[in-house]
């Protein structure tokens, strides 16, 4: 069966090496919160990591699927909103830049807008609605925000669109270079047919050189089989060779005069 990752390796190399980098972060912040004495992130962090894990081994053994991957996305999102929610550190708000790159990379830049758009939208309302929240950390920053996260989303739809473009020419690329190996086999195979029937033909006129046996009376040919025939059967089986008849000059007055004839 084909799985995502199959058609995507450069998919699986960023799952493999993003999760490998979260699993132990999210593990650390766990520890972090239980200092902290905070339930409910010891919880959202220990979740962290385990769905990173969870897509680090799927990634390895391929057995990723585009719905682990947009439930794993979904979670992610909702823990950088929680983080940027709880009045944590205004630095909460740089997570949210390494979203579109994300998406763009694992699910395509296409797919990728509307995740972006919603998580994007999402923020956006949490600062402009910042004082009413009590959120002190992210009031008054919703104009950076939109330039700096509007930003992110343009550059990850175009690195990626041209990405694929790139992939799509190297394609079309293999697909001409592939159909021209094809071409040059079937003229290969032509020229060897041909030199095959040109040893044939060499072979049957060499039968035809050295010594021909002949009669010095009848002036008929012994074949290799002990045979006496004509010179003309003789060259019509080893050759191509059809026979006219008449009479040369000589002959010719010879039986005129042979017949009274003159």
């Amino acid at each position: 069966m084909t799985t995502f990752l199959d058609t995507n390796a450069v998919a699986r190399d960023v799952i493999i090496t993003c999760c490998s980098l979260a699993t132990p972060m999210f593990f650390l912040f766990m520890v972090f919160e239980i200092t902290l004495n905070n339930p409910p992130m010891v919880l959202l962090t220990a979740a962290g990591g385990l769905v990173c894990l969870v897509n680090l081994v799927a990634a390895i053994y391929r057995r990723t699927s585009l719905f682990l991957l947009r439930s794993t996305f979904f979670f992610v999102m909702t823990i950088i909103l929680y983080y940027v929610s709880t009045d944590f550190l205004a630095s909460s708000l740089l997570f949210c830049l390494i979203v579109p790159f994300m998406t763009s990379i694992i699910l395509g830049h296409r797919e990728a807008v509307w995740w972006n758009v919603a998580f994007g939208l999402c923020c956006y309302t949490l600062i402009v609605n910042a004082p009413a929240l009590g959120i002190t950390t992210i009031v008054d920053q919703h104009v950076d925000f939109v330039a700096t996260f509007g930003l992110a989303m343009i550059i990850s739809y175009a690195f990626e669109n041209l990405r694929n473009r790139a992939e799509q020419r190297a394609a079309q690329e293999n697909a001409r270079l592939l159909a021209e190996i094809r071409k040059r086999d079937g003229i290969t195979r032509e020229n060897q047919e041909l030199i095959r029937k040109l040893t044939q033909t060499a072979n049957e006129v060499q039968e035809l050189s050295g010594l021909v046996p002949i009669c010095s009376s009848c002036k008929n040919v012994r074949d290799d089989e002990g045979y006496w025939q004509g010179v003309e059967a003789y060259l019509h089986s080893r050759t191509r060779l059809k026979f006219s008849h008449g009479y040369c000059p000589s002959c010719a007055k010879a039986t005129m005069d042979e017949l009274g004839l003159e």
